[in-house]
C-alpha cells in the first residue's frame, strides 16, 4: 500500500529510528529528509523486531538493506570461475580478491557490488563491458 508524504508522524518516526540505535540528531534529519524527498521508505541495516511496525504507525515503510558481509569465495565458486576469471569478467582487482577471500572485507560499496554479481551475475558482467 502505497503511503503519502501527508501521513508522515515525524517525531514517532525519529524517535522509532532512536530508539533502535540511531542517534537522535541523525534520524530527525533522515526523517526530515524522507520529507523533504517526498519519500515514505527508509532503509536501513539493521533493525529489531519492533522497528517496522513502529514506523508504519508513524507512516513510513521500512527496507532492510544487506549488513552482512558476502562471501565472495562462495560467490566465485558458484559461478565457477577461477579468482582471475573473476577479477577480469567483474572489472576487479585480483590482489583485493585474494585479500577478501583470506578475511580482509572490502568496503561497502564493493560488499554492495558483490551482492549484485550474486543475485544478478550475467548483467553484473555485461555492466563492465566497454561500447
Amino acid at each position: 500500500m502505497a503511503r503519502k508524504i501527508g501521513d508522515v508522524k515525524a517525531i514517532d518516526a525519529t524517535l522509532a529510528l532512536a530508539e533502535n540505535g540511531m542517534k537522535m540528531l541523525a534520524a530527525k534529519r533522515a526523517v526530515e529528509e524522507l520529507i523533504d524527498i517526498g519519500e515514505t521508505a527508509v532503509d536501513v541495516p539493521l533493525a529489531n523486531a519492533e522497528l517496522s511496525p513502529r514506523l508504519a504507525r508513524a507512516g513510513i515503510e521500512l527496507h532492510r538493506v544487506a549488513s552482512d558481509v558476502p562471501n565472495i569465495k562462495a560467490i566465485r565458486e558458484a559461478l565457477g570461475l577461477t579468482q582471475e576469471r573473476f577479477a577480469v569478467r567483474y572489472n576487479l582487482n585480483l590482489r583485493s580478491i585474494q585479500n577478501w577471500e583470506q578475511g580482509r572485507e572490502p568496503d561497502e560499496a564493493v560488499q554492495s557490488y558483490l551482492r549484485v554479481i550474486a543475485r544478478f551475475p550475467e548483467q553484473a558482467a555485461e555492466a563492465q563491458e566497454g561500447e
